[in-house]
C-alpha cells in the first residue's frame, strides 16, 4: 500500500482507485459503459457512487495502518436481463482485494447484491421511460488515511 497525498483528500485516491479496480473486474472502459459518480443517462452502463456514511465503522479495519470505513454501489443499468448479472458475476470474481500495492486502498469487497430488478427508467432524449434491468453491488471500501493530520 502507498500513503494518500493528504489526510483530507485520502477518501478520493481509494475511491478513484476502487473505481479503477472495478474497471479491470468489469472489462469496462471509462466514459463508454462505466461511470464514477452518476449515470449521464444511458442504459448498458454502470456507474460508481458513494452510499452515505450514516452508521459506518470509522476505526482501524487494517492492523497496521489507520484506516477508514465507507461503502459505494455499483449500480448496473441494462436491457438484458443477461448483461445486469453478468456484471454482478465479473465483480464478484475480481474482488475481494486486499492491500493493493499501488494505492491507499487496504480492502474492497462486496457486500451484497441487489437484484436484478425490472426498472422504469427515465432516459435524456426519450419520450417515454424504458424498461430496464438495475442490478446494484455494494461495496466495503477501507483505505489508508495516512494518519491523523495534527
Amino acid at each position: 500500500m502507498t500513503k494518500p497525498t493528504s489526510f483530507e483528500f485520502s477518501w478520493q485516491e481509494a475511491e478513484r482507485r476502487a473505481f479503477e479496480i472495478l474497471l479491470d473486474a468489469a472489462g469496462s472502459t471509462e466514459g463508454r459503459d462505466a461511470f464514477l459518480g452518476a449515470n449521464p443517462g444511458t442504459v448498458n452502463v454502470w456507474h460508481l457512487e458513494p452510499l452515505p456514511i450514516g452508521d459506518s465503522q470509522l476505526s482501524l479495519l487494517a492492523p497496521d495502518c489507520p484506516s477508514v470505513y465507507m461503502q459505494l454501489s455499483a449500480v448496473g443499468v441494462y436491457l438484458k436481463r443477461d448483461a445486469a448479472m453478468a456484471l454482478a458475476m465479473r465483480l464478484l470474481r475480481g474482488l475481494p482485494v486486499e492491500r493493493d500495492d499501488t494505492s491507499n486502498v487496504a480492502c474492497l469487497r462486496v457486500r451484497s447484491v441487489s437484484g436484478p430488478e425490472r426498472e422504469e427508467v427515465d432516459f435524456r432524449n426519450e419520450k417515454a421511460p424504458i424498461l430496464c434491468w438495475e442490478i446494484r453491488v455494494t461495496l466495503d471500501l477501507a483505505f489508508d488515511t495516512g494518519g491523523k493530520a495534527f
